[in-house]
């Protein structure tokens, strides 16, 4: 009787520890690999501080972070983004030399895109101390 109820104890004292280690693992998925930004996948995008970079989450919830070639004038008064490739179909991946297109006052503006990473906690963590600081460059 008193192993039963050892076990049960045992068993009480592990789970806010496997719970702990759950919740982390979900928080914090491990991005490895190329990102690759499907254009039909595309869910919401938001802007970065100066710019100079375009915050896109994707269906699946995974944060991209496109920075340009140049600074992208207005691009934070846009409402709706459209992406310009050379891959073909929705589903190829948004990449390098690719651009994001503006439609300002009856003209079109065309942002390049210099490269693209996975957004992660740290450019997170940059891009609000850069909000905060005033500071507009990266």
């Amino acid at each position: 009787m008193t192993r039963y109820i050892l076990t049960a104890l045992l068993a009480c004292a592990a789970m806010p520890a496997m719970a702990q280690n759950q919740m982390g693992a979900e928080a914090a998925p491990v991005l490895s690999g190329r990102p690759c930004l499907q254009q039909g996948n595309i869910y919401d995008f938001q802007y970065a501080p100066g710019a100079r970079s375009l915050i896109v989450t994707d269906t699946a919830r995974v944060r991209f972070r496109l920075n340009f070639t140049a600074k992208c004038y207005d691009i934070d008064r846009q409402f709706g983004l459209r992406f310009k490739g050379r891959g073909v179909g929705r589903l190829s991946c948004v990449a390098k030399g690719d651009s994001v297109l503006l439609r300002n006052a009856g003209s079109e503006r065309e942002c390049f895109i210099r490269d693209i990473e996975y957004q992660t906690p740290f450019l997170d963590r940059s891009d609000l101390a850069a909000m905060g600081t005033g500071r507009l460059g990266r």
